[in-house]
């Protein structure tokens, strides 16, 4: 074969090879992982410690038998309940009984302030009242679960006060004060329990 006849092949210099994109060659760089950031659960502010303490000392102005029948016990002096029916008394003395008269007209017997179911009434709304104060103060700068666990249990102990009152009364009629402590300490509680839970679920975050 004459291999004068065949083409010859160019001795050209063949295309360099394409140029990589820049920082392909660079080595993959670390996958950076964030640890995820631990948020502080909101406290109460003005308007809610407005509110809870507000309401709770509105609760007491109205409801202030408890507080006098308290206050005379630990003083050792007669609590101010009701006007004094003992003849000869001056105006305005007050006492802790009243009496209860027959047909005639006569003093049938004395009835206690503790012995009355209006004793249980006051007892059950000033608790509420209680414990709508305490809420306001300690939701809005304690961060500790214990503190707010145990602003839970009073809380639920004054619910079940309150509800037991007016389930027992209830052939009376409605206690109205009891139903509304029922239904807005129930909403309290559901606020404590919240806190509760976020404020354990930080601190062991942090642990």
């Amino acid at each position: 074969m004459d291999l004068s006849k065949l083409p010859k092949l160019s001795n050209s210099p063949a295309p360099p090879p394409e140029s990589a994109p820049p920082g392909s060659g660079d080595p993959t760089p670390p996958h950076r992982t964030e640890k995820p950031r631990q948020y502080e659960p909101a406290s109460y502010g003005a308007a809610e410690l407005w509110i809870s303490v507000g309401l709770g000392l509105f609760l007491l102005f109205l409801n202030q038998n408890t507080v006098k029948y308290a206050y005379g016990k630990l003083t050792g002096t007669v609590p101010g309940i009701y006007l004094d029916p003992t003849p000869g008394v001056a105006p305005g003395t007050k006492c802790d009984y009243f009496n209860w008269l027959d047909s005639a007209g006569m003093v049938a017997r004395h009835e206690m302030y503790r012995d009355t179911i209006t004793f249980w009434s006051d007892l059950a709304v000033t608790s509420f009242a209680l414990v709508l104060i305490l809420d306001g103060i300690v939701m809005a700068i304690s961060r500790r679960p214990g503190v707010i666990a145990a602003l839970l249990g009073f809380t639920v102990l004054a619910i079940l006060g309150n509800l037991f009152y007016l389930i027992k009364t209830l052939d009376q009629g409605l206690a109205i004060m009891s139903a509304a402590a029922v239904i807005i300490g129930g909403y309290v509680a559901m606020l404590q329990w919240a806190r509760f839970k976020l404020l354990s679920a930080v601190r062991s975050g942090r642990a």
